[in-house]
């Protein structure tokens, strides 16, 4: 009989211990197959996690197909752009190039528009021999000059220190001035000098004298067998 019980006993016991340990491997079974669901849905997304108290909370950030085509168009539209940019800017310079090309041809091929009759008349030989043989870009300068009107207050101020400079110089001694006229952004200078390279010396030196405000100059220096060697130069400040 208590073998009997013993029995029993002992099967109830390996019946408890049965059920509980079924019960672990269910618990630890749905653990898991939830870490497992949990893991398959971070692993489908890229993930942020954050920890706070020990509890870990799993945030998921994803982008969709139509985000991802709208930025990929977006891309392709800025690249567009850029090319045209570029068309832009090639055909521009282009277009500059061929202007200045122009410019130049049209220039280099021109000449004193003005008859020796009419020069004759302000401008004394042999001054107006010169003048008429101009061409290029000094004669573009001489239109300019005999096409501007005259300011008179700032062309008298300027022809007078021209005129002081000159004479005032060590090299002024080698220099006859015959004339000096001036407009408004433009002053003429002609006369007579001892060698053919006095009015350059003296003009290296008048490139530094305070209120003459020149950028651009256009001398000719020639000989005449009766007149001797002569200068006609044009200032201008642009």
């Amino acid at each position: 009989m208590f073998k009997a019980i013993g029995v029993f006993l002992s099967g109830i016991v390996v019946g408890i211990i049965v059920v509980t340990t079924w019960q672990k491997i269910s618990v630890v079974d749905s653990e898991k197959l939830n870490n497992s669901a949990v893991m398959s849905e971070v692993e489908a997304a890229s993930t942020v996690e954050s920890y706070t108290g020990g509890t870990a909370t799993i945030i998921v950030e994803s982008s969709s197909d139509e985000e991802m085509t709208q930025l990929q168009e977006e891309i392709f539209r800025l690249k567009m752009e850029i090319v045209k940019a570029k068309q832009l800017v090639n055909s521009t310079k282009a277009e500059m190039h061929a202007i200045q090309n122009g410019q130049l041809k049209r220039v280099a091929k021109m000449r004193v528009e003005v008859s020796y009759d009419e020069l004759l008349t302000t401008i004394p030989e042999p001054f107006t021999s010169a003048v008429t043989e101009m061409s290029g870009t000094f004669a573009d300068h001489f239109m300019r000059f005999y096409k501007e009107p005259q300011d008179t207050a700032w062309a008298y101020d300027t022809e007078d220190k021209i005129t002081n400079a000159i004479l005032s110089s060590p090299l002024g001694t080698d220099i006859q001035l015959q004339q000096v006229t001036c407009k408004t952004t433009m002053c003429e200078v002609r006369g007579f000098q001892s060698t053919t390279s006095s009015w350059m010396k003296l003009a290296n030196s008048l490139s530094k004298v305070d209120g003459l405000p020149f950028k651009n100059s256009q001398s000719s220096n020639n000989y005449h067998s009766d007149y001797g060697s002569y200068f006609y130069v044009l200032l201008s400040k642009n």
